[in-house]
Order: structure tokens, then sequence, then C-alpha cells
């Protein structure tokens, strides 16, 4: 149903698009590739940095001469890359930490703060010292990884379920992978972690009564 009202939607816009306005295409996805690999000023790590927009509008907003131009780009990026092996080893490293690491995913900076320099985002955020709220969100999402994985390796009868752990493993590592190369934000990765907490809930639930049973032999 979901997917019957989604492509409906699309139509429905698509239909409207080409009656009421004259678009040149859009910004072809190679763009967002030669982002991902590039590390602008060092700090953004291929995170959003305006490439996309900026060449689709040097280029008048066209499609083809956009995507010409970021072939030339992505050839650019690649050489730079396999040039220096520490280069890339460090790149890819520090994006992995800059997508991964933040345990709130972004959901606090993205808030509708009135001021992204306020104290409290500054205490989350920017302090040396770990906030409570920090350090609740890490080890959350450490069990939930952790759980995760476990029973990503265990093996379970129940056809259902290992219906839905194939799904998950193919969700998340597809979702990893893609996010090596494309454009990247700590909170884009959410949902690949969200993804795993029923097969963590259930093995975590399947660890505690193994525990149970183990300190009652003792």
């Amino acid at each position: 149903m979901i997917f019957i009202i989604s492509n409906c939607i699309t139509l429905f816009y698509s239909k409207v698009q080409q009656r009421y306005f004259s678009v040149n295409g859009g910004v072809p996805k190679v763009a967002f590739v030669v982002m991902g690999l590039q590390n602008y000023m060092d700090l953004k790590n291929s995170w959003y940095d305006g490439y996309t927009l900026s060449t689709y509008k040097q280029h008048n907003y066209s499609e083809k001469e956009t995507e010409k131009q970021a072939q030339k780009d992505l050839k650019r990026e690649i050489d730079r890359l396999k040039s220096s092996r520490s280069n890339m080893v460090g790149f890819f490293k520090r994006k992995l930490i800059s997508t991964w690491s933040d345990s709130t995913f972004q959901s606090l900076w993205i808030a509708p703060w009135e001021n992204k320099a306020n104290k409290k985002l500054k205490y989350i955020y920017n302090d040396n010292k770990e906030s409570t709220i920090r350090i609740i969100s890490n080890l959350t999402t450490q069990l939930i990884l952790f759980c995760g994985g476990i029973s990503c390796l265990r093996k379970n009868k129940k056809i259902e379920y290992a219906n839905y752990l194939t799904l998950v493993m193919l969700f998340f590592v597809g979702g990893f992978l893609f996010h090596l190369i494309w454009e990247t934000k700590s909170q884009y990765v959410w949902t690949y972690v969200e993804i795993l907490i029923p097969i963590s809930a259930m093995e975590f639930n399947h660890l505690f009564a193994y525990a149970n049973r183990w300190r009652k032999k003792l």
C-alpha cells in the first residue's frame, strides 16, 4: 500500500512538473559521489559542502554539463586518493569516525535551536568532559551494535527471524558501504542503527536469560 501511494505521489508531481515547469534535469548522482570523496579544507570529511549546488549553478542548471564537470572532478579526487595510501586511509578513517561516532546522530544538533552556539549544545558536543546525554547514548548505541552483531553471527532456526535478519544485514552493510563513497552526515546513518533495535532487543533478552541460567548453576 505504501509503495502504491508513494508511486502515485511521484507520478502526480512529475506530471505537474512537466506541465508547469521547464527543468533541465537535476543534479547528477556522480556529483554527490565527488562530494563524498573530497576533503573540503580538511574540515568536512565528505559532509555537505555545497559542491553539488554550486557546480549545478555554474553550468546554468544543465544536468549534462554538470555531469561532465563532476566526472572530471571525480577523476581528480580518485587520483588524489590513489597518490598516497596513508592519505587515503586517513581520509576514510576520518569519514567513518565523523559519520558513525556521534551516538546522538545529530538529533540534538539539528533541533530548532535559536542559537547553535548556546551553552546546552556546547555542553553536549564541545566540552571536554562527556555529558550525561552522550554517555547514555554511547552506551545505548554500543549495546545495540553489540547485540545486533552477535545476533547476526548466531544461527537461528526460525525462518521468519532468519529472513528478517538477512534483510537487516543487507540494509546495514549496504548503507555502510554506500556512505563510504556518498556525501555523508551522522544523521543519515541513524536508520541503519535503528533497524538493528528489534534483533538487538531479542538478542539482549537471550543473553540475559542465558546469564540467569548460568548464575543458577553456580
